[in-house]
């Protein structure tokens, strides 16, 4: 298991979920290099930022700023913060504007997505959430399972949220989350 530095994010809201629907996966929108989940932590603990997400990979480090049974704020969605209560938010150091077939040549966000993969495969395992990356529709009815911030925005109509999963690895991303999943009654899809 996976044991990451942490960092106390500054903005979320302190609550005692034992149970979640999604992991979301985002992008720092910064270089993919070691050092960039340290600085994502910083910003989030002093008060410029009024966001937070539960995780940060870079390709050496994993740190998380919220403990999983607090709601942090790393999603806009509908008015009742849906996607917040009922997900944990992993950001990834990188942008959303590279393209899948960038990920997997690049040594950076090679050793970043192993990390990330090893982070969630153990966040799927402990909440039984299957690893399928869903539909928009699919979130919309309640199904559980990995999706991106692109996917939020568009299952909640948020006017000017945010894209970053839009250009995810998806297909060599999933099979290794999976192949990680240690709880055996874990619904499997691909």
């Amino acid at each position: 298991m996976l044991i990451p530095q942490f960092v106390q994010a500054l903005h979320y809201q302190a609550a005692s979920r034992s149970a979640i629907s999604w992991v979301v996966l985002h992008t720092m929108e910064a270089p993919c290099v070691t050092g960039m989940a340290q600085r994502c932590a910083h910003s989030m603990t002093g008060g410029g930022r009024i966001d937070s997400a539960h995780y940060a990979c870079d390709p050496a480090n994993v740190i998380q700023m919220v403990r999983e049974q607090d709601i942090a704020w790393h999603c806009r969605s509908d008015a009742t913060g849906t996607v917040n209560r009922l997900s944990i938010g992993v950001e990834h150091a990188g942008y959303t504007l590279g393209t899948p077939t960038d990920w997997p040549h690049d040594p950076h966000a090679q050793g970043m997505m192993d990390l990330s993969a090893q982070l969630v495969a153990d966040i799927c395992s402990r909440y039984n959430v299957p690893v399928v990356r869903l539909t928009v529709e699919q979130i919309q009815a309640g199904q559980r399972g990995i999706i991106a911030h692109i996917d939020a925005t568009h299952a909640f109509n948020v006017p000017g949220g945010h894209v970053d999963g839009s250009t995810w690895p998806w297909d060599q991303y999933l099979p290794v989350v999976q192949a990680l999943v240690k709880t055996p009654d874990v619904e499997m899809m691909s």
